[in-house]
């Protein structure tokens, strides 16, 4: 049962309450998403702690006036996306997601948030330490990539994340890594002759 799913990723987070686990059993819906499908986050319906069950997505910045994309995070299958909140401060940027396969994610209906952090205690807390775990994720990555040499950041990519290679553009897979399109595709040619 796809509720399940979203009551099991949730409770790793902290134990939830009998009460809580029926609230969200009834509050919880999915929406399928098409592969190449684009959705601007500020106009979501995925803003209410969404969980990917399946597929891939990539949630980038989007810049209207230089028409440029760059890529923040691949979304994987068995995690929450990360809340909205952390790409607001970003002037002139709209934070954007692309889905990179079909993909089936649960989110729990925003009439209900309400009720959630009214009635349930441990719901905010558990919020809150999804918010804390992405942004340090998102920092700890960045931080990462910025210590790497641009060969070191292809191949940590290469081994650890392969398969996006086969479903989202290089030149994005570029953008998230930090160096121009033309550099991964000569790095992908050079590890090729290997």
């Amino acid at each position: 049962m796809k509720q399940d799913d979203y009551l099991n990723a949730f409770s790793l987070l902290n134990t939830i309450s009998s009460g809580l686990d029926a609230y969200l059993r009834y509050t919880v819906k999915s929406n399928g998403f098409n592969t190449g499908e684009k959705e601007n986050l500020l106009n979501s319906v995925l803003l209410q702690l969404p969980l990917l069950v399946r597929g891939t997505a990539r949630i980038y910045l989007y810049h209207p006036d230089e028409q440029n994309e760059h890529t923040l995070i691949f979304w994987e299958k068995g995690s929450f996306m990360p809340p909205v909140n952390i790409f607001l401060n970003i002037e002139g940027r709209i934070p954007m997601i692309e889905y990179l396969e079909d993909s089936l994610i649960l989110a729990i209906e925003a009439k209900h948030l309400r009720n959630l952090y009214q009635h349930f205690a441990e719901f905010a807390p558990m919020v809150t330490k999804i918010s804390e775990q992405h942004f340090s994720q998102l920092m700890v990555i960045r931080r990462r990539l910025s210590e790497m040499s641009v060969e070191e950041r292809y191949l940590s990519f290469e081994d650890e994340k392969r398969y996006l290679f086969n479903i989202c553009e290089s030149q994005h897979i570029a953008s998230f890594l930090g160096m121009h399109p033309k550099t991964l595709s000569m790095l992908k040619g050079r590890n090729l002759k290997r």
